[in-house]
């Protein structure tokens, strides 16, 4: 299976790594660098996308793969006609 393109969501989740990032190499006290660095590290090993509850993706292949299930299941009952 292909893996779609990210999308816009996770162009901005990994946009806001990059500034946790600059703000982590700025930041003065301690107790503030070390939850920027927790949280950068959370976001770098956390995938972003959103899904069903686990079960399957929720992106534009799922909306692909329902258009042609739908298409193919006309085709099937135009033709039984």
């Amino acid at each position: 299976m292909m893996k779609a393109p990210p999308s816009q969501t996770v162009k901005k989740a990994k946009l806001t790594g990059q500034i946790v990032h600059t703000l982590l190499v700025t930041a003065m006290r301690s107790e503030i660098k070390s939850q920027l660095e927790q949280f950068s590290l959370q976001l770098l090993h956390e995938e972003f996308n959103f899904t069903a509850y686990g079960f399957f993706t929720l992106d534009f292949t799922l909306l692909h793969t329902m258009m042609g299930t739908t298409a193919s299941y006309l085709f099937i009952l135009i033709q039984f006609r």
